[in-house]
C-alpha cells in the first residue's frame, strides 16, 4: 500500500547500464512502493562503456541521482574472455583491464549521488575446468576472486560508489539464478526471484544511505535473549550457549544483535 510518506517524496531517477537486458530489474525497481521510490531506466545493453565515457550523452540528464552498472566479467575483459575460451591470461594484465574499467566507473557525472556496481559472478552457460579453475593463468575461479577483489579494492575510496556482493544473491538462489529461456528469448541471464533479490538489496543500501533505515530495535529477555526466566530459573540455570542446541540459537541470535549494534541500530528493552 502506498503511504502518504511515498506520496510526496521525491522519486529518485536511476539509469541501469548493463551488457545484458536488465528491463525486468528495472521494471521491479519502479513499480516497488516502498520508500525511497526509484523511477529506473535502462541503457541500451552492451553499450556499456560507451555510456559510461560519454558524460555528455542525453542519457546522463541532470535528474539521475542513481545508477546500477552490472556487467559479465569477459564484457570488460578481454583476458578473461581468453580464459573463457579455454586459452592463458596473464595476471597483470586481468588486473590492468579491472583497472581501466575502474577508471570508467569514476567518471559518472559528479551529479550522479548513488552508483551501484554488482559483483561478477560465473556466467549461467560457463564450463568449469576442475583442478584447473584454480591456476595462475587458466582458472576462471580464481581470475574472477581476483578481479572482484581489485574491483572493490579501486573503488572503496569513491564515496558514491558501492560494490554489492551479486555471488551471495546466487548462493542464495542457486540453480535458479540463472534463466536460459530468459536469456535466449531477451538476453535476461537472470531469473525473477534472483532480480526481486537484487532490486531488494539496492532499495536496503539506498534507505541506508538517505537515512532511512531503522534505527532502533526493541526485544524482550526471558525467552528471547535467552532460554527460560531469570525470576523463575535464576541466571545459572538460563539456556544460553553451552552443548545445547537451543542455548548455541540464543546466543547466535545475541550475536546477531550486536553485529546490528555494530551498524548504528539502537538496542532497547521491549515492554
Amino acid at each position: 500500500m502506498t503511504t502518504e510518506l511515498s506520496k510526496t517524496e521525491p522519486i529518485l531517477d536511476f539509469l541501469l547500464i548493463s551488457n545484458f537486458n536488465l528491463s525486468n530489474l528495472a521494471a521491479l525497481l519502479s513499480k516497488d512502493e516502498e520508500s525511497p521510490m526509484i523511477r529506473a531506466v535502462t541503457a541500451p545493453f552492451g553499450q556499456v562503456m560507451q555510456v559510461l565515457l560519454e558524460p555528455a550523452s542525453d542519457l546522463w540528464s541532470k535528474g539521475t541521482k542513481g545508477v546500477v552498472v552490472w556487467t559479465w566479467p569477459e564484457s570488460v575483459s578481454p583476458s578473461y574472455r581468453r580464459l573463457l575460451e579455454s586459452e592463458e591470461a596473464e595476471p597483470e594484465e586481468l588486473m590492468h583491464e579491472v583497472d581501466e574499467f575502474c577508471g570508467s566507473i569514476k567518471a559518472v557525472p559528479g551529479h550522479v549521488n548513488y552508483i551501484f556496481v554488482p559483483s561478477w559472478v560465473v556466467g549461467p552457460f560457463e564450463k568449469r575446468m576442475g583442478l584447473l579453475d584454480m591456476d595462475l593463468r587458466q582458472g576462471l575461479s580464481l581470475a574472477l576472486m581476483r578481479m572482484n577483489l581489485r574491483l572493490v579494492e579501486n573503488l572503496q575510496n569513491d564515496s558514491r560508489i558501492f560494490v554489492l556482493d551479486a555471488g551471495r544473491w546466487v548462493a542464495v538462489h542457486g540453480e535458479r539464478s540463472f534463466s536460459q529461456r530468459l536469456w535466449y528469448m531477451s538476453k535476461t541471464p537472470f531469473g525473477l526471484e534472483f532480480l526481486k533479490t537484487a532490486a531488494g538489496e539496492i532499495k536496503a543500501a539506498l534507505r541506508a544511505l538517505t537515512g532511512r533505515a531503522k534505527k532502533l530495535l526493541l526485544v524482550d529477555l526471558d525467552d528471547t535473549l535467552w532460554g527460560g526466566g531469570v525470576g523463575d530459573l535464576g541466571w545459572q540455570s538460563i539456556r544460553l550457549g553451552g552443548h545445547d542446541p537451543i542455548g548455541e540459537a540464543f546466543k547466535d541470535f545475541q550475536l546477531g544483535l550486536k553485529a546490528l549494534k555494530r551498524r548504528g541500530v539502537l538496542l532497547g528493552e521491549g515492554l
